[in-house]
């Protein structure tokens, strides 16, 4: 077997590493407990935004999530009158490994493909918005566990 001194260091090493571990998952658990209370985006909202879309009242819409890094997430309808969500060019996808690795992934496991240098999907029915506020939320989600979005989410009409 191994020596004494050896199994100790072993020892030593394992009980700081899982210290470290509980500690992460302390800081974790503050970080969203203060975030729980962030200003949600108001789901009325979501709907007369798309309503407006899909009546071509607006052309395209933004919910910005990380202002600063111009992360969005962008809403406007395609020529065939299909609503399409895409994340333009970010500097947090682009710069980030694991950014474009785990949420990049996930995205097109959520049906996004890449379409005009820019990840997308194209939804055929959406006089319901549940299905849109599903996937929002799968999105709001993903964002929020790789990335701190903004404390404030705002909604910009584009066009």
């Amino acid at each position: 077997g191994l020596p004494a001194e050896s199994l100790k260091r072993m020892e030593a090493y394992w009980k700081q590493e899982k210290i470290k571990r509980v500690e992460k998952v302390k800081e974790e658990i503050k970080r969203l407990e203060s975030q729980a209370h962030r200003k949600q985006l108001d789901q009325e909202v979501i709907d007369e935004m798309i309503s407006s879309l899909a009546s071509g009242v607006i052309k395209s819409f933004r919910i910005n999530l990380v202002k600063k890094d111009d992360f969005s997430i962008l809403f406007e309808m395609s020529s065939t009158n299909q609503l399409v969500l895409c994340f333009p060019k970010s500097k947090i996808v682009q710069d980030s490994y694991w950014m474009k690795k785990r949420f990049v992934n996930k995205l097109i496991g959520m049906g996004f493909e890449y379409k005009n240098s820019r990840l997308q999907i194209e939804i055929n029915d959406f006089s319901d918005s549940i299905h849109i506020k599903e996937l929002l939320a799968r999105i709001l989600f993903d964002v929020y566990l790789v990335r701190n979005i903004d404390k404030d989410i705002t909604l910009e009409i584009l066009a």
